[in-house]
């Protein structure tokens, strides 16, 4: 039994949505930046 496996993304990016499935972590510290990047995801 593969280790990784409860970890594995169950989508497969495709090329209209390539980061489907991604987990992206952002650290930001500005409030203005944080609001900025949460309104365009």
């Amino acid at each position: 039994m593969d280790d990784s496996t409860p970890f594995a993304s169950p989508a497969q990016p495709t090329a209209t949505r390539p980061l489907l499935g991604q987990t992206i972590l952002v650290v930001e510290d500005s409030r203005y930046v944080c609001d900025a990047i949460r309104l365009m995801c």
